[in-house]
């Protein structure tokens, strides 16, 4: 079995596509695993028959995201044996990605943006039941959504998977710290010191297995959007997290007055899924009608929100593809990766003085994101 997966969604495209690939080779008398010499002509013939499999997948008619997994979960059952790999032949990257271009279009999630996210923060209601059980448990998550707007976090950093299960790497309360960067100090969320930026570090991403600190300001005073502030909303977590006893190393998306099941009776607390996050940004599109019939609506919409809030406010797109963490980000991200200090970020924080303004004055109403060849431009109130 394939193993190894970090998400639940990949480790179930994980459990569907290595036994199709044993079974095939079962049927044709070739080891599904065996060691081959990298290079060795007995490796080329496995890549090839590994390259004719992916091809009369793609023709009997499985997408794009299909033969993707097939790779993966072939590719990593060789990885957990320490057998070099025949999924890297020259012709497997040319199938997945002919099979990209020729299907059809990849419907991108539509972004929570500054207009949504305010009716998010007010009025948005749960169409199943959430909280009720819990206290703050809706409050809880709104606050979540925000962080995962304004750092640009897949849902899976900081919510459990849709069947509950919860991720070991996620965000936790001791990864959320607020700082006054004037006074250089941490900030005692449940004290009366003012802050003006939140930081947050991610233990694990995709495609780095460093510890990443991101740092992101507090709202303009007065501002349009001044509700929507994700230091403000760091401080609710964290004094939520010390009326509910929770403990500093406890994962954020676990609701209730108890720590982690440990120390008190089971169900004094349960965990905030990504697909509850979809359903709240759902319900906060249709009463701030921007849900069309063709509209997207998912957990991955606070992500797309903050690339488009970010681009209409004019920051330059090296930022906010290393702040968002996009394909391809410049150079410039060495910059802000890693442990900077205070002083670094304040000196950034007045670098980008004007589009922060800018930022937070803004509403964007188009339900979609900026492509990245137009010139995104804020929308109307």
């Amino acid at each position: 079995m394939a193993r190894g997966a970090r998400r639940t969604t990949t480790n179930a495209t994980y459990l569907s596509a290595w036994p199709q690939w044993v079974d095939h080779c079962r049927r044709r008398g070739v080891p599904a695993l065996a060691f081959v010499t990298p290079g060795s002509a007995l490796m080329g013939e496995r890549e090839a028959f590994f390259q004719d499999y992916l091809a009369t997948r793609w023709r009997g008619g499985l997408g794009w995201n299909g033969l993707r997994g097939i790779r993966s979960a072939v590719r990593a059952a060789h990885s957990n044996h320490g057998y070099p790999s025949p999924t890297d032949g020259p012709l497997v990257s040319l199938i997945v990605r002919t099979a990209k271009l020729e299907g059809p279009p990849v419907q991108q999630d539509d972004p929570a943006t500054p207009q949504l996210l305010r009716v998010l923060m007010s009025s948005a209601r749960l169409p199943r039941r959430l909280g009720a059980d819990r206290p703050g448990g809706l409050d809880h998550l709104r606050d979540i959504v925000l962080l995962l707007v304004h750092f640009g976090m897949r849902s899976f950093d900081s919510l459990a998977s849709d069947d509950g299960g919860l991720n070991a790497g996620g965000l936790r309360y001791r990864d959320v710290r607020l700082y006054d960067l004037d006074g250089k100090a941490e900030v005692d969320p449940c004290g009366l010191r003012r802050a003006d930026a939140v930081l947050i570090s991610l233990r694990k991403s995709k495609t780095q297995e460093q510890a990443e600190q991101r740092l992101v300001l507090a709202a303009v005073p007065g501002s349009r959007n001044a509700a929507l502030c994700p230091v403000a909303a760091a401080r609710r977590i964290q004094c939520r997290a010390k009326a509910w006893r929770r403990r500093e190393g406890e994962l954020l998306c676990q609701v209730g007055p108890r720590g982690g099941g440990r120390s008190g009776r089971a169900g004094q607390w349960r965990p905030l899924r990504r697909a509850e996050a979809a359903d709240l940004i759902k319900d906060a599109a249709k009463r701030a009608g921007v849900a069309t019939p063709g509209s997207k609506w998912a957990s991955h919409s606070a992500k797309g929100g903050g690339t488009t809030w970010l681009r209409a406010a004019r920051y330059d797109d090296d930022y906010v593809g290393m702040m968002f963490r996009w394909s391809d980000p410049s150079r410039k991200m060495v910059r802000y990766y890693g442990r900077a200090s205070l002083e670094m970020w304040a000196e950034l924080r007045d670098e980008y003085a004007a589009q922060h303004r800018r930022f937070w004055d803004m509403d964007v109403t188009v339900p979609r994101r900026f492509d990245t060849a137009a010139d995104p431009r804020p929308g109307t109130r």
